[in-house]
C-alpha cells in the first residue's frame, strides 16, 4: 500500500518508512517529532493537531490477527537468525550488546523453543508491536477507532480499488513485503483460542474468525 500511494503523493506529503525515500524521511521525522513507521493513529494526530486530522480521509489496513502474529514471530527469527553465532554468545558479550538484543520479541524468541511460547512470553506481551491494530488505530482498547475507514490486508487486490475511488487517484497492484512462512502449516486450536482472546478486538474490526 504505501509503495502504491508513493507513486501519487504531492512534495508535501510524508512516508515514513516502508519505502526507500520513506526509510530515510522516517529517520528525520523518528529524530525530530518522535513519529516512525508504527506510531500510533494518536501520535500522528496530536502532531499534526485534530483539526487537520478531521479535513482529511483516514485508514488503515489490518490483518487477520493470527496471521500477523505469526508473521511477527517468523520476521523475528529471521532477525535472529541473521546474527548467526551472536545469539549463543548474548550473555557473554552482554557488556557489549546491540539494542537488537534488548527488544522484547527478540527475547521472547531466545526464551523459548516455538510458537505456543513466543506469544505467551511476557516480553512479548509488553512489546509495542505486539499491541492489538485496535489499540495502534484508537490509543486505547476501550475506546473507538479515531481513522474513518478499516481495510483487510488479507483482500487487498480489492480494497485497494475501494481506497483508490475514495482518494481519487490511481493505485497501482503490487505485492511487497509478503510474508515467506509456510501458510499451509496450521496452527493448533489452542493457541487460536489463546490469540482470539488476546486480539478479540482486531478480530472485531474486519469481522473476521480464526
Amino acid at each position: 500500500m504505501t509503495y502504491a500511494l508513493q507513486e501519487v503523493i504531492g512534495w508535501n506529503d510524508i512516508v515514513c518508512g516502508g519505502t526507500r525515500y520513506g526509510r530515510r524521511l522516517k529517520d528525520v521525522w523518528g529524530e525530530k517529532w518522535g513519529i516512525g513507521k508504527h506510531a500510533p493513529a494518536t501520535e500522528i494526530r496530536s502532531l499534526i493537531g485534530r483539526d487537520r486530522w478531521e479535513q482529511y480521509f483516514t485508514f488503515a489496513l489490518v490483518r487477520h490477527p493470527i496471521e500477523r502474529a505469526r508473521s511477527m514471530y517468523q520476521w523475528t527469527k529471521r532477525i535472529v537468525e541473521r546474527q548467526g553465532w551472536r545469539r549463543w554468545a548474548r550473555f557473554i558479550l552482554s557488556r557489549y550488546q546491540q539494542d537488537l538484543w534488548k527488544w522484547p520479541t527478540v527475547a521472547a524468541y531466545l526464551d523459548t523453543d516455538g510458537f505456543s511460547g513466543y506469544i505467551r512470553h511476557p516480553r512479548f506481551e509488553e512489546a509495542r508491536i505486539s499491541n492489538s491494530q485496535h489499540w495502534y488505530l484508537s490509543g486505547n482498547a476501550d475506546e473507538e477507532i479515531i481513522v474513518d475507514q478499516v481495510y483487510s490486508i488479507e483482500n487487498l487486490d480489492s480494497e485497494i480499488d475501494k481506497i483508490a475511488e475514495k482518494i481519487d487517484a490511481d493505485l497501482k497492484k503490487e505485492k511487497r513485503n509478503v510474508s515467506s512462512y509456510d501458510n499451509s502449516r496450521k496452527i493448533c486450536s489452542i493457541d487460536k483460542d489463546y490469540l482470539e482472546k488476546m486480539y478479540k478486538k482486531d478480530f472485531d474490526l474486519v469481522g473476521v474468525r480464526p
